[in-house]
């Protein structure tokens, strides 16, 4: 956060500046859940020598999910994906292989960053998500904190159920 900025503000500087998506003024963007993250994550890793709070914020856009040109930073972000609330509660779930609906998918389309820096159209292994994390040198996956935001977001989907089919942008930033 910049000084003097709002954690709105920043959270839309930071969208753009990551995801080349802009939001308009009138666009609303609140605190979704905050997080506090602490590293080495478990305990029996060793004591914790960096901690810091992760605010998740929500923004919503009155426009189809196909119709936002998305331009991911490279430095910053690898792979972003629209969900819906179906497929966020699939991606959540950690339990075995064989109590997976046959149905889900084993990847998604993704707009992927290339080795030339570039947003192209892509793919993600949707198992990647669905793995419990030992540590934090595992690879790409979703974090804790953000796990935890999936959960938040998908509780306000299901509230919204006349939205449910209404895809969300999740890019890791």
């Amino acid at each position: 956060m910049l000084v003097g900025e709002s954690m709105e503000a920043a959270g839309s500087r930071e969208l753009l500046e990551e995801t080349g998506v802009a939001l308009s003024p009138g666009n609303p963007v609140e605190v979704l859940g905050m997080w506090e993250s602490v590293y080495p994550p478990v305990l029996g890793l060793g004591h914790p020598v960096r901690q810091h709070l992760v605010v998740y914020l929500l923004a919503l856009l009155p426009l189809p999910a196909d119709s936002i040109q998305v331009q991911l930073q490279a430095k910053e972000v690898d792979a972003g994906v629209w969900l819906n609330c179906e497929q966020v509660s699939l991606m959540l779930h950690r339990g075995e292989k064989e109590t997976m609906p046959s149905t889900t998918a084993q990847t998604l389309p993704a707009i992927v960053v290339n080795k030339a820096g570039e947003s192209v159209p892509g793919e993600v292994n949707t198992l990647r998500f669905r793995q419990p994390v030992a540590n934090e040198t595992e690879g790409p996956r979703i974090t804790s904190g953000t796990r935890y935001a999936l959960v938040l977001w998908l509780d306000r989907c299901r509230k919204n159920q006349h939205k449910a089919d209404q895809p969300s942008f999740s890019a890791n930033l």
